[in-house]
């Protein structure tokens, strides 16, 4: 369910911008706009945990996992930007809104193509916890025996 959570929150506000009225356009465009840094926050993310002390240690399923989180998180940022592009092309026109909602009633997937960097994005961060959650478990199995850290062990 959270893996297609973005389709199902986005697709009101998708719903009002078909109808016609052209506020529904400049709140969904609004919130279109608004998406886009996102993505660029879990890239910084990601890219900052290949950089912590421990990386060289850990296994490669880690260091998978961490590179595929952030190549997810480059994609969606990519795409979020494309559709930035998009909607604001449409928007320099006189008639943007009439375009815009013309363009988005085209297509019944209008929908799902809208939400895929808010899915990507949310993949790449089910990545990057699953990581790190790989990087606890096998620092907790791999020291059987309890010190001053058993606090913070799982």
């Amino acid at each position: 369910m959270p893996l297609i959570a973005p389709w199902h929150l986005g697709r009101k506000p998708l719903e009002n911008a078909q109808l016609e009225d052209p506020s529904g356009v400049k709140a969904w465009v609004d919130q279109k706009l608004e998406e886009t840094s996102v993505g660029a926050i879990i890239a910084a993310v990601a890219s900052a945990a290949l950089s912590w002390a421990t990386a060289p240690t850990w296994p490669w399923t880690v260091t998978s996992t961490v590179y595929s989180s952030l190549i997810l998180s480059l994609i969606s940022v990519y795409t979020g930007c494309q559709q930035h592009i998009a909607v604001l092309r449409y928007g320099k026109h006189n008639n943007g809104t009439e375009r815009m909602r013309h363009f988005l009633r085209s297509h019944s997937l209008q929908g799902i193509v809208w939400s895929v960097p808010l899915m990507v994005l949310n993949i790449s961060i089910l990545l990057l916890i699953v990581s790190i959650l790989i990087i606890v478990w096998i620092r907790a199995v791999e020291e059987p025996t309890f010190g001053r850290e058993a606090k913070v062990r799982v």
